[in-house]
């Protein structure tokens, strides 16, 4: 059996221009931190989510991604 889950699309991380960007993005959230967790006071994302590293209040990417009953990756299809 396997499951299929609607998720943010990592942001790529290949080059440094990337991951400048990357960084660039995460600059651009206004973080508020709680006891919990820390979210975006704009577009609600948290610090260790994967839309952290898109801009704020862009809906990030989205991809189709299937797992087994182990939970091993079985594809990725972009939305």
């Amino acid at each position: 059996m396997t499951h299929t889950i609607n998720v943010p699309k990592p942001f790529p991380f290949n080059t440094l221009e990337d991951q400048m960007q990357a960084m660039f993005n995460y600059r651009t959230h206004s973080f508020a931190y709680t006891d919990d967790e820390a979210r975006c006071t704009e577009c609600d994302c948290r610090t260790t989510h994967k839309a952290a590293f898109w801009p704020c209040g862009q809906e990030p990417p989205r991809i189709l991604r299937t797992f087994d009953d182990d939970l091993n990756v079985v594809s990725e299809v972009d939305v």
